[in-house]
């Protein structure tokens, strides 16, 4: 992703119905596995999902952009890595 779809992300990520409908139906199928130990959001993007599973347990917050990575950082998170996936 470019930094102008971040940026866009940052702003709707919240609230679309997407993205809210994508956390619920994660949250549903890990709902046994949110209960202890530690998670890693491998491409955490601006955080949404991060955001819920850190709720709930410890997680790690992986992607490469630093634009969002920033973002996740001006959100609270910092147990964050870059990094590239491949």
């Amino acid at each position: 992703m470019n930094d102008r779809e971040f940026e866009l992300l940052e702003r709707i990520e919240d609230s679309h119905w997407w993205f809210v409908g994508k956390r619920k139906i994660l949250n549903a199928l890990l709902e046994k596995d949110l209960s202890s130990g530690r998670m890693l959001d491998l491409g955490c993007g601006t955080g949404g999902v991060l955001r819920d599973w850190m709720s709930r347990r410890p997680c790690i917050g992986s992607g490469r952009s630093e634009l969002a990575l920033n973002i996740c950082c001006a959100r609270g998170f910092d147990t964050l890595v870059q990094a590239d996936l491949n």
